[in-house]
């Protein structure tokens, strides 16, 4: 397989890797082959998406930690690269918490589309099926090729409820592309912990 990686920040392109002028990234039959992004001096600090292209069919994993740092929190999770096929414009988040028992989390929204923008909004439910929110939150337009976080600790979310009762099924739907979704969850006391997963597009009768 050939492969490069083109790297946004919001919907910015910052990086094609490797170069187009250079070969693309060899993967022999049945291989692998590791990134490891803090050596892309292209690539100042921050926080950025990534659009893997392939010539074969490939799958993408992704680890993050922030082990490096002097002081806690330390943390590292990872989740799975979202197929095309696995993208679409509604997703759904199983469990997002504020303050459920110390976890927070975020959501990171993807445009898929590299040439059409699309406007998010999400519905957030309870365990018993409940809707939370009188009418859809509305999560702002998102670029062509834009990435956007939302944690449940923003002010977008001070309606929603907290604590014990502070976790919820998310509906996430766009208005004109498909979107793809990853969701992080942390909490810092009385532990450090972390986690991530994937957001899916349909469930099934047998899991």
């Amino acid at each position: 397989a050939g492969v490069r990686i083109d790297f946004y920040s919001g919907s910015s392109h910052v990086l094609t890797y490797p170069d187009p002028a250079a070969a693309a990234l060899y993967i022999a039959a049945n291989g692998s082959v590791n990134v490891f992004i803090p050596n892309l001096s292209q690539l100042g600090r921050g926080q950025y998406s990534a659009v893997v292209s392939s010539n074969q069919k490939v799958v993408v994993s992704v680890q993050i930690s922030s082990v490096d740092q002097a002081t806690a929190p330390w943390t590292a999770f990872a989740y799975e690269g979202v197929d095309a096929a696995n993208t679409a414009q509604k997703i759904f988040f199983p469990a997002a918490m504020k303050n459920f028992y110390g976890f927070y989390s975020e959501m990171v929204i993807q445009n898929t589309s590299g040439t059409t923008s699309t406007t998010l909004t999400a519905d957030f439910y309870s365990a018993t099926g409940t809707k939370l929110n009188a009418t859809p939150i509305q999560l702002g337009t998102l670029a062509a090729n834009g990435t956007k976080t939302y944690a449940t600790s923003d002010a977008l979310f001070n309606s929603l409820p907290s604590g014990s009762t502070g976790s919820f099924g998310v509906v996430v739907n766009s208005s004109a592309t498909n979107i793809a979704g990853i969701a992080n969850v942390w909490r810092t006391t009385p532990t450090y912990m972390s986690a991530s997963y994937n957001a899916v597009i349909t469930g099934s009768r047998t899991i």
